[in-house]
């Protein structure tokens, strides 16, 4: 995501760049808003939860920090779906365009839904952690009797 934003930055700074059309820089205008909110939304539950740390509130933390990270992730495909408008309008001057764009972008968030409702792959060759719940408390493991 920084490397997209850093692109975007550079963008303006080419000889190109004086050459697009009111429309296209409208768009980069708005993909580089988008790309810096992301950034910095994304970025923000990390420094959030170090603010509050100690302060137990940790429910409340994780639930500001979750909808933080939602946030960033909303403007993520936002900035997406922009960078690629303006870089397919640039490259094709083809009027279908946004179709496909709004193919892609409708995309995203349906394979983010099924992915939520198959759940989360298991771990590494087939092991998997069997989920925490008040009927299946974690035992301690039996002490191990030191020899000498």
């Amino acid at each position: 995501m920084q490397i997209l934003f850093g692109f975007l930055l550079s963008v303006v700074f080419t000889p190109r760049y004086p050459q697009l059309g009111e429309t296209d820089k409208i768009i980069y205008i708005l993909t580089v808003v988008l790309g810096a909110s992301a950034t910095g939304t994304v970025m923000g539950p990390v420094s959030f939860l170090r603010i509050v740390v100690g302060r137990r509130i940790k429910p409340e933390t994780v639930r500001w920090a979750a909808r933080i990270t939602f946030a960033g992730l909303v403007l993520l495909l936002a900035t997406m779906t922009s960078a690629l408008l303006l870089v397919l309008r640039v490259a094709s001057h083809d009027s279908h365009v946004a179709y496909l764009v709004a193919v892609i972008l409708a995309w995203c968030p349906a394979v983010l839904v099924r992915a939520a409702a198959v759940g989360p792959a298991p771990l590494h060759r087939g092991l998997s952690v069997p989920a925490m719940s008040p009927e299946r408390p974690i035992k301690a493991a039996a002490p191990v009797p030191i020899s000498r």
